[in-house]
């Protein structure tokens, strides 16, 4: 469960696990499902709000969210 001070504010993603092209460990792709496009950590404009990605989770198949955090 969440804590409802986290779910405050735009700074949430959702993410895809895509595989590792080496064959690795896969990587978690950040996705902003408002637009379909990578977010990326140092972009806030490419981040959403709580409701927004955890509809999307079903809604998208998407693997999962995320949190971005800043300094």
């Amino acid at each position: 469960m969440i804590p409802e001070e986290l779910k405050r504010g735009k700074r949430w993603v959702n993410f895809r696990l895509m595989p590792d092209k080496d064959g690795g460990k896969p990587r978690k792709v950040p996705i902003n499902p408002e637009t379909g496009r990578n977010a990326a950590s140092n972009k806030p404009e490419t981040w959403t709000d709580f409701p927004t990605v955890a509809d999307a989770v079903e809604m998208y198949g998407f693997t999962g969210i995320g949190r971005m955090f800043v300094k």
